[in-house]
């Protein structure tokens, strides 16, 4: 594999990386206004709306202030997710400052392509505890996870139709 396939191997598992990352902070908003949604049985769709906006502009260390003001959290379970924020900070700020030297020679960029596996792997996990925690959710709020996959295929529906319209 030459220079260039290398670097290019490099970008694909930083994509994929920052991609986990982001399903991660998307859960976290899921969770929070579904905590939002418990907590107001009675809001309205506008002030669903409005909740939503308002979490969707956080970043990841605001989403994890807001999870603390609306559960409490296990200490160990706290610096877990405080861990899951200093890696998210560290690929998003830092990552190809720290690593730019090594995208010069085929045995950096192996090196960086086997942290990039590993930060994936840790954000799929951050990703798979959120999503428990929604889950656990949304039973409390009497949302069975049929309906998430009826959503689901009707957003895929009209994404697959519209993709469709656009070609």
């Amino acid at each position: 594999m030459d220079d260039v396939e290398r670097r290019k191997d490099v970008f694909a598992w930083f994509g994929g990386a920052a991609y986990y990352a982001q399903c991660f902070e998307a859960e976290l908003q899921t969770l929070l206004l579904l905590t939002y949604r418990l907590n107001h049985p009675n809001a309205s769709l506008s002030d669903l709306d409005g909740i939503d906006i308002r979490i969707s502009g956080k970043n990841l260390g605001a989403l994890l202030q807001e999870l603390g003001k609306s559960f409490t959290l296990h200490p160990e379970f706290s610096a877990l997710l405080n861990t899951y924020r200093e890696k998210r900070n560290y690929l998003m700020h830092h990552f190809f400052f720290d690593n730019a030297r090594k995208l010069f020679s085929p045995h950096g960029c192996d090196a960086i392509v086997e942290e990039l596996k590993e930060l994936s792997r840790v954000f799929q996990e951050a990703d798979a505890i959120a999503q428990e925690m929604s889950k656990r959710m949304r039973k409390l709020a009497g949302i069975s996870e049929d309906q998430i996959d009826a959503i689901v295929r009707a957003e895929l529906k009209k994404d697959t139709e519209q993709d469709e319209k656009d070609d």
